[in-house]
């Protein structure tokens, strides 16, 4: 992680020098990641028809996270108006104004795939969660590796973002890479972390956003049977990751059993109060991991270890010892 100025550039930006190209002047930026495909995987990406047509499958996937560094309404703006944004640049846009990205076949000479993603980049400290982290590869190169792991499964993917322009973004994210073979049903929903009842509608219809990402009656019973909860770095702040395990917890403590992987790297400063080199962001996360760990009341008791992050790496990123993942487990022993 980079400072510079007041602003903050994730070490993964810093890595993709001359595969970037900004969009809506200098706040937006679109980026190709590319990855290596691992061999078990090799007929699905190598053998996959490109188009929407791969998307139709019986899992389901929410997000509630995306990259922007403008206002909703400039961010809204900025995508549905083509005079701002250079075609040779990121392409063109489509008929509803999501920008149409141009992206490689999905089968490349060396076995490589690709995921292209607009995103922010430098943003203030408080803008973190617009861009891509290293976390974000670390999940990933976990997903690949352990194929299988989620299909057939309902998936929640926890992001600490929101807003009507960051959710949008999400939503072109993932239809901006149709040709990979993505077999999942998607959707984008606001999920108010902050709430005091998090997991109500009534939290969840604020005029300001738009209608297809309020949360419905129908979302929440889907939500409700997730089986994999997924989550890269959103714990870099104290309150937001008081609200993270809040929200955790309301979810995990009803049937079925469920499983979490989140990422967290464990970042050190040096404060001038403590004369010392310390990491209170990751010291906070632990100390709810621990809280978590130690529920013995209710119906459902948690399990929480770190995963061994020696599996492949697949994705181009430096792999840290500093950069972890976690696995919560829950179990209802009286069934």
């Amino acid at each position: 992680m980079e400072r510079n100025a007041g602003k903050v550039l994730s070490d993964v930006h810093m890595l993709l020098q001359g595969e970037t190209a900004s969009v809506c002047g200098s706040e937006l930026t679109v980026s190709r990641f590319f990855f290596q495909i691992p061999k078990p995987l090799e007929k699905h990406f190598l053998g996959q028809p490109v188009g929407g047509e791969c998307r139709q499958a019986d899992q389901t996937t929410f997000t509630d996270t995306s990259t922007l560094t403008q206002s909703p309404s400039a961010q809204r703006a900025c995508l549905k108006n083509a005079d701002d944004v250079s075609q040779e640049t990121c392409g063109e846009f489509d008929q509803d104004g999501d920008l149409v990205l141009q992206r490689p076949p999905p089968a490349v000479m060396d076995k490589r795939a690709v995921v292209t993603i607009v995103h922010a980049m430098a943003t203030d400290l408080e803008d973190v969660g617009q861009q891509v982290w290293l976390g974000a590869l670390l999940l990933c190169d976990f997903l690949l590796h352990t194929t299988g792991l989620m299909e057939g499964a309902v998936v929640l993917d926890l992001g600490a973002d929101h807003g009507d322009g960051i959710l949008r973004l999400a939503q072109q994210n993932f239809h901006s890479n149709g040709s990979l073979p993505l077999k999942a049903k998607f959707c984008v929903r606001e999920l108010n972390w902050m709430a005091e009842d998090p997991l109500s509608i009534d939290h969840h219809g604020q005029a300001e956003n738009e209608e297809s990402f309020r949360l419905t009656a129908t979302d929440l019973k889907t939500l409700q049977q997730c089986e994999v909860l997924l989550a890269a770095e959103v714990v870099y702040d104290q309150d937001l990751t008081d609200a993270f395990f809040r929200i955790l917890y309301a979810i995990l403590a009803a049937p079925p059993a469920k499983v979490v992987y989140m990422t967290v790297e464990k970042r050190q400063v040096f404060t001038t109060s403590a004369l010392d080199i310390v990491s209170p962001a990751y010291t906070h996360f632990r100390e709810n991991l621990a809280d978590l760990s130690s529920v013995d009341e209710g119906p459902v008791r948690f399990v929480c270890s770190q995963v061994d992050t020696s599996f492949p790496q697949y994705f181009q990123y430096q792999r840290t010892k500093e950069l972890e993942l976690w696995k919560i487990e829950t179990l209802f022993p009286n069934g």
